[in-house]
């Protein structure tokens, strides 16, 4: 499959390579993903969590809570779509936020998030 995403090191903006670990032996994890640059030949490996974690929704909520950490994921189908849900737990209180990727392509489908609850 392939992504749009521009490649820091050498500006590209061409379509990046994503494919499934269940495909690459060499990846120890199952739900990674190897991504490879077509303009530098650079690759490395993600995982859903840090995709999850790269959203700025995430990032924010992250932010403002200091300390989370990373719930089971969930397979739940989405607008006719298998997703994926990571969800995060604030440590300090009850709050949280989830991300739901779609389960061939990564993709965001959507973010949704509780409310922080002070303490």
């Amino acid at each position: 499959m392939n992504i749009h995403m521009t490649r820091p090191t050498s500006g590209s903006n061409l379509p990046q390579r994503l494919a499934h670990a269940a495909h690459l032996p060499e990846f120890p994890h199952p739900t990674s993903l190897q991504v490879r640059c077509p303009a530098c030949q650079k690759q490395g490996r993600e995982w859903y969590g840090s995709l999850s974690l790269a959203q700025p929704p995430v990032r924010q909520f992250w932010q403002e809570q200091d300390k989370i950490r990373l719930l089971p994921t969930q397979n739940i189908e989405i607008g006719g779509r298998l997703g994926l849900v990571v969800p995060f737990a604030s440590v300090s209180n009850q709050a949280g936020i989830a991300v739901v990727l779609a389960q061939d392509t990564y993709e965001i489908l959507h973010v949704v998030g509780t409310h922080s609850v002070e303490q």
